[in-house]
């Protein structure tokens, strides 16, 4: 038995390349548990339920949220790192949530699919999504826009050829 969660456990998959199981709540958290039991690695930042945590082929994890966000996460020793992914809801939308999300074959790809009537495509590589960032910006992120866009990575300049933010 896991527990732990303090709501309802919308999703719960095995996480094949390491014997873990995967959970998603109503909480807000989704959270990777050791097959054996013990205390679980929680993935923590979304502000509302989390609907979706799944796979990928290469061992990260996809959550989406009623928050309206997506989130990368990837393992780092014993914690679980964030990228949130570039595009939430539709601003201004009456329901802004992610119900689904999920990971191309070959795992390049990351889908979402939202209340807002949208399904999404973004790639997972950094590089890549800081070069569509910057030709829709027109410049660089500057500290809080990263913050809000990438998560918790360390600030770097993302579009080196353009004026800063």
């Amino acid at each position: 038995v896991l527990g732990g969660h303090r709501g309802a456990i919308w999703q719960v998959r095995p996480l094949p390349q390491s014997g873990r199981i995967l959970t998603a709540s109503a909480d807000g958290t989704a959270r990777v548990w050791p097959a054996e039991g013990g205390q679980p690695a929680l993935l923590l930042g979304h502000a509302d339920a989390v609907w979706v945590a799944t796979p990928s082929p290469d061992g990260r994890i996809l959550t989406t949220s009623s928050d309206g966000t997506g989130r990368l996460w990837q393992r780092d020793g014993e914690v679980y790192r964030a990228l949130r992914l570039p595009q939430a809801g539709s601003p201004g939308a009456a329901d802004h949530t992610l119900w689904l999300g999920s990971f191309s074959p070959d795992g390049r790809l990351v889908l979402t699919a939202g209340a807002d009537g949208l399904a999404r495509v973004f790639p997972i590589d950094l590089a890549v999504q800081l070069a569509e960032a910057c030709d829709r910006a027109g410049h660089n992120l500057d500290p809080t826009a990263w913050a809000q866009q990438i998560g918790a990575r360390p600030y770097q300049r993302s579009c080196p050829d353009l004026p800063p933010g």
